[in-house]
C-alpha cells in the first residue's frame, strides 16, 4: 500500500505510523518509518517500531539544553516573561531567583534565560546571566509571579512585573514572609526590588496563580500540607492601604473554598479560567499522584 499527504510548509522529514495489526484501534498506532522531504511512502509490510505518535496536547520530545544555571538551586522561584521592549512579541526572558544552595544556604541572586521565539514555532535560547538585581531577602519554596496587562488591568502594557513571594529561609526553618516586586525592564533586566507586602499566613511550597488582579496561593502553611488558600489583590491607586498603584498590593484574604486535598510541594499551573495544583506532600501521602482544580 502507498499512502499520500499534502506537503507540510518548512517540514524537513515525515514520521508514517501504521497499526502493527489488520483492523486494530487507533491508538494502536506506532512508528513505521521515518521519510524525508517527501510526500509518498511505500509501505513494504513490514513490523512496526515502538515508537507511537503523540496525543493531541501532549509535549514534545523533551531536550537537553546547553545553557546551565550559574548556581546550583533546589526549590527556586520559576517564572517567565516577555521583554516588554519587544514589539514582535517573540522575546522573552526565564527567571529564576532565589532557592536553596547548599545546606543551611539559602540565595538572593536572580538568573535570566533569553528565549527566542522563532517563526516556525521553536525556540531558541541564549545563556544564562545575572538579572541585575536581587531579592532583599533569601529563601527557597518560594513562589514566582508574572504579571502583564493580561493578568491585572491595573498593570499597563507593556509593563510586566515579576512578584517573589513568601518562603522558608536558609536554616531550613524560619519564615520569610515579604513579597518583594521587581518591574521588568526592556532587555529583560529587572529593576531594584519593592518590598510590598508580607503573607499572611506564612507559607512555602504552595501552588499559585495571578489572574483577574489577585496574586491566589494554594497550601502551604508554614511549610507543611494545608488545604486553605488566600489571595491578595494587587493595588488599582491610592486607597487606605496603598500610597499608589502596582505593583503595590492590597490585603490577604482567606478564600472560602478550600482544596480537596491537604497539600505541600504541589506543582501548579493556569490555562484560561482553571487553575491546577498536581501533587507534592500530603498529610497522609510523601508524595501524592492526585490532582485537582478550581475556575478563578
Amino acid at each position: 500500500m502507498t499512502v499520500y499527504w499534502a506537503a507540510i510548509t518548512g517540514a524537513t522529514g515525515y514520521r508514517i505510523y501504521r497499526s502493527p495489526t489488520a483492523n486494530a484501534a487507533l491508538s494502536d498506532l506506532q512508528l513505521l518509518a521515518e521519510v524525508g522531504a517527501v510526500t509518498s511512502y511505500a509501505d513494504p509490510g513490514a513490523a512496526v517500531g515502538t515508537g507511537r505518535p503523540h496525543q493531541l496536547g501532549s509535549t514534545g520530545a523533551w531536550q537537553t539544553l546547553s545553557a546551565t544555571l550559574g548556581t546550583a538551586r533546589q526549590g527556586a522561584g520559576v517564572a517567565i516573561a516577555p521583554d516588554p521592549g519587544d514589539s514582535t512579541g517573540t522575546l522573552f526572558n526565564l527567571y529564576v531567583i532565589g532557592g536553596k544552595t547548599g545546606n543551611n544556604q539559602a540565595a538572593t541572586s536572580c538568573e535570566r534565560l533569553p528565549v527566542t521565539i522563532n517563526g516556525d514555532g521553536s525556540h531558541t535560547v541564549g545563556t544564562f546571566t545575572t538579572c541585575g538585581q536581587s531579592l532583599g531577602t533569601a529563601r527557597w519554596q518560594l513562589a514566582l509571579f508574572e504579571v502583564g496587562n493580561e493578568d491585572a488591568s491595573f498593570v499597563t502594557a507593556p509593563t510586566r512585573y515579576l512578584y517573589a513571594a513568601g518562603g522558608v529561609a536558609g536554616n531550613g526553618s524560619s519564615m520569610v514572609s515579604s513579597v518583594e516586586a521587581f518591574q521588568v525592564q526592556s532587555g529583560g533586566g529587572l529593576a531594584a526590588p519593592v518590598t510590598v507586602d508580607s503573607m499572611q499566613p506564612f507559607r512555602a511550597g504552595y501552588g499559585y496563580a495571578a489572574a483577574n488582579n489577585f496574586l491566589y496561593v494554594f497550601g502551604g502553611t508554614q511549610a507543611n500540607p494545608n488545604d486553605t488558600a488566600s489571595s491578595i489583590k494587587i493595588c488599582a491607586g491610592a486607597s487606605s492601604q496603598c500610597s499608589g498603584g502596582p505593583p503595590e498590593l492590597e490585603n490577604w484574604n482567606n478564600l472560602s473554598g478550600h482544596l480537596t486535598v491537604a497539600r505541600y510541594l504541589m506543582g501548579s499551573a493556569i490555562q484560561s479560567a482553571y487553575i491546577y495544583l498536581l501533587g507534592g506532600q500530603t498529610s497522609a501521602e510523601a508524595a501524592s499522584s492526585s490532582t485537582e482544580y478550581a475556575i478563578w
